[in-house]
């Protein structure tokens, strides 16, 4: 695993078998949380406890990732584009809060598996993100008081655009090189 503060070395690959369905606002059942018991016992699978720890999924097709665009009237970073996910709920395994964001925002389902590809620190957050090379469902925008549009784009054409964090071109270049 990687904290991303400027350097992409020793990013490790993860890929994520999904399945599940949106049509309309229909949702499957969010999975559950699990039992203490029923966690890795190296730590792998503790739920988080912070108040701004965020999941994101790097959704990879055909060189491209998925990017959405958050709606204008979101309280953090309006307007801007980003990786689909959301916030770790208290006493959610973050792996699991990621399959959940990805059902309630995309109509995919996904079982993230692994470790994070990158962390990303910020100053008030912490972000996990995953790649996801695998889904069933095509995604579709399930929540659109969230965001606005959904864009299949390349590091190269995020240049010039808003970004949720300045660091998304780097991220995006890392893991769809390793595509190649």
């Amino acid at each position: 695993e990687q904290v991303l503060k400027g350097s992409l070395n020793g990013m490790a690959w993860v890929d994520g078998r999904h399945e599940g369905r949106c049509g309309g606002r229909v949702i499957d059942d969010p999975a559950p949380v699990p039992r203490r018991r029923d966690r890795h016992p190296d730590g792998v699978d503790e739920p988080m406890t912070e108040e701004h720890f965020v999941v994101t999924g790097l959704l990879r097709r055909r060189g491209r990732a998925l990017m959405v665009h958050r709606s204008p009237q979101r309280r953090w970073y309006p307007d801007a584009r980003d990786l689909p996910g959301g916030h770790v709920e208290v006493g959610e395994v973050p792996r699991l809060a990621l399959a959940r964001e990805l059902r309630e925002e995309l109509g995919i389902a996904a079982e993230v598996a692994g470790d994070a590809f990158a962390k990303v620190q910020g100053v008030d957050f912490r972000m996990d993100i995953w790649t996801i090379d695998q889904w069933t469902g095509e995604p579709s925008n399930c929540a659109p008081e969230e965001h606005d549009a959904l864009a299949w784009l390349t590091d190269k054409e995020l240049h010039g655009l808003r970004l949720a964090d300045p660091r998304l071109p780097q991220l995006l270049h890392a893991a769809l090189e390793g595509m190649l």
